[in-house]
Protein backbone atom coordinates (compact mmCIF):
# COMPACT_ATOMS: atom_id res chain seq x y z
CA UNK A 1 0.00 0.00 0.00
CA UNK A 2 2.91 2.36 0.63
CA UNK A 3 4.75 1.62 -2.27
CA UNK A 4 1.03 2.66 -4.54
CA UNK A 5 1.02 5.51 -2.28
CA UNK A 6 4.49 6.70 -3.36
CA UNK A 7 4.00 5.75 -6.63
CA UNK A 8 0.65 7.53 -7.26
CA UNK A 9 2.43 10.85 -8.07
CA UNK A 10 0.53 12.67 -5.21
CA UNK A 11 1.63 13.85 -1.86
CA UNK A 12 1.93 11.11 0.86
CA UNK A 13 2.47 9.76 4.30
CA UNK A 14 4.30 6.11 4.53
CA UNK A 15 3.38 4.68 7.58
CA UNK A 16 4.84 1.58 8.76
CA UNK A 17 5.89 0.42 12.72
CA UNK A 18 6.23 2.81 14.89
CA UNK A 19 5.82 5.51 12.40
CA UNK A 20 2.19 6.33 12.96
CA UNK A 21 1.61 10.39 12.06
CA UNK A 22 -1.67 12.48 12.96
CA UNK A 23 -2.21 15.64 11.67
CA UNK A 24 -4.40 17.97 13.67
CA UNK A 25 -5.97 20.64 11.08
CA UNK A 26 -6.50 24.05 11.65
CA UNK A 27 -10.20 24.73 13.54
CA UNK A 28 -9.59 21.35 15.31
CA UNK A 29 -11.14 21.53 19.39
CA UNK A 30 -7.81 20.87 20.23
CA UNK A 31 -8.82 19.20 23.59
CA UNK A 32 -10.62 17.29 22.00
CA UNK A 33 -8.48 15.95 19.73
CA UNK A 34 -6.01 15.20 22.24
CA UNK A 35 -8.38 13.30 24.10
CA UNK A 36 -9.22 10.94 21.26
CA UNK A 37 -5.59 11.08 20.28
CA UNK A 38 -4.27 9.66 23.62
CA UNK A 39 -6.87 7.27 24.17
CA UNK A 40 -5.67 5.87 20.71
CA UNK A 41 -2.95 5.65 21.91
CA UNK A 42 -3.63 3.93 24.69
CA UNK A 43 -5.99 1.78 23.71
CA UNK A 44 -4.01 -1.38 23.32
CA UNK A 45 -1.26 0.09 25.60
CA UNK A 46 0.32 0.54 22.22
CA UNK A 47 1.39 -3.26 21.82
CA UNK A 48 0.68 -2.94 18.05
CA UNK A 49 1.97 -0.59 15.51
CA UNK A 50 -1.33 1.18 14.32
CA UNK A 51 -1.57 3.86 17.42
CA UNK A 52 -0.84 7.33 17.52
CA UNK A 53 3.12 8.03 17.49
CA UNK A 54 3.93 11.81 16.80
CA UNK A 55 1.85 14.93 16.44
CA UNK A 56 2.09 17.51 13.54
CA UNK A 57 0.11 20.64 14.35
CA UNK A 58 0.46 24.19 12.88
CA UNK A 59 2.86 25.93 14.15
CA UNK A 60 0.75 29.04 15.60
CA UNK A 61 -1.17 26.04 17.87
CA UNK A 62 2.06 24.30 19.25
CA UNK A 63 1.60 25.46 22.45
CA UNK A 64 -2.15 25.42 22.83
CA UNK A 65 -2.11 21.81 21.35
CA UNK A 66 0.93 21.24 24.26
CA UNK A 67 -1.57 22.79 26.78
CA UNK A 68 -3.92 20.44 25.39
CA UNK A 69 -2.31 17.08 25.87
CA UNK A 70 -1.09 18.26 29.34
CA UNK A 71 -4.31 18.93 30.24
CA UNK A 72 -5.53 14.80 29.40
CA UNK A 73 -2.98 14.00 32.70
CA UNK A 74 -2.01 10.93 30.41
CA UNK A 75 0.97 12.97 28.82
CA UNK A 76 4.01 14.93 29.67
CA UNK A 77 6.37 16.96 27.68
CA UNK A 78 9.59 18.29 28.59
CA UNK A 79 11.30 21.29 25.80
CA UNK A 80 14.82 19.76 27.09
CA UNK A 81 16.38 17.49 23.76
CA UNK A 82 18.13 15.97 26.38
Amino acid sequence: MVKSAYSSGKPSYGVGARNVPVVIDRGVDLQDAAAMITAGAAFDNGIICSHEQFVLTPEKHYEATIEAFLATGKVFFTADEA
